[in-house]
């Protein structure tokens, strides 16, 4: 009961429930029931005292107003509501372990070729004479029998059997092919990979090669290059003889000495290209005499 208000109602709506637990008057036993009501005034967050709550909502001024009215009053939201609270029984029936369940359809739409029960109430049953009440409780035997025969002997949905089954097909197939082509795809990259490495390492190697002959090629050329003798130079001056001295032919060799060596500068100067005249020395800074 607290889930379906919960879900239905919450703090949207002021309601009131109540469980009861009564004497079954027809078959005896427990007969537990819950009654809940609740205003279809919406609870919009203006404080409202109790007579200015059931008001006529003011659309201008909803603070002068009663709340607004949300009327589940419909036979499509009535159904949904049944619905909805069936869905909720049926879960706690189960979860404590109870095979009963309800069903909020009525017997036409379940199926159920027969004419609903009459409600007697409390006061009517005891006016039934004792043969009445065991045919009305045979009656409800046969009939929840008659029901759980048909559930049980319901048709096979074989439409939606193979619905399923294909369905189910249909996912494995593109699970499959999900995988085979992320296999593939990684295949692909794998031998892109290997590829682009082994043109790396050929344009490496052919890098290599490359220099290698270039550097045999300036090899062949050096030693293809003829030598050239470097040219002998001539001294300038040749030495002077070893004379003493004090010896008395002193200035005679010193004399032939001077000329030849000055032959040899001339022979020189006459072979080698003319070369311009050094620049005319500075005047204010000559130091000779």
């Amino acid at each position: 009961m607290l889930d379906f208000i919960r879900q239905e109602i919450g703090e949207r709506h002021a309601h009131q429930w109540a469980i009861h637990n009564p004497g079954a008057a027809l078959a005896g036993g427990e007969q537990p029931h819950a009654h809940l009501m609740y205003s279809e005034r919406t609870v919009d967050g203006i404080e409202r005292g109790a007579e200015q709550y059931f008001k006529r909502y003011n659309g201008k001024h909803p603070e002068l107003g009663g709340c607004r009215k949300d009327s589940a009053g419909t036979e499509e939201r009535l159904l949904e509501t049944r619905q909805r609270w069936a869905e909720v029984q049926n879960a706690h029936l189960q979860q404590h372990g109870h095979a009963a369940r309800v069903d909020h359809r009525s017997l036409a739409d379940q199926g159920i070729d027969r004419a609903p029960e009459q409600h007697l109430g409390g006061r009517r049953v005891r006016q039934l004479a004792p043969g009445q009440r065991e045919a009305l409780l045979e009656r409800r035997a046969a009939e929840d029998e008659l029901q759980h025969s048909q559930r049980a002997l319901a048709p096979f949905n074989l439409s939606q059997y193979l619905h399923a089954l294909t369905a189910a097909a249909q996912q494995r197939e593109q699970a499959e092919q999900a995988a085979r082509m992320a296999e593939a795809r990684a295949y692909c990259q794998q031998t892109l990979n290997e590829f682009r490495a082994e043109l790396a390492q050929k344009a490496e190697q052919e890098r290599a090669l490359e220099a290698e002959r270039a550097h045999r090629q300036r090899l062949e050329v050096e030693q293809e290059r003829p030598q050239r003798p470097e040219p002998e130079q001539a001294p300038l001056l040749e030495p002077f003889p070893a004379i003493g001295i004090g010896s008395p032919a002193f200035a005679e060799r010193l004399q032939a000495a001077l000329a030849k060596t000055m032959e040899q500068l001339q022979a020189q100067r006459e072979q080698s290209p003319a070369q311009e005249p050094p620049p005319p020395r500075s005047q204010g800074f000559d130091m000779e005499p």
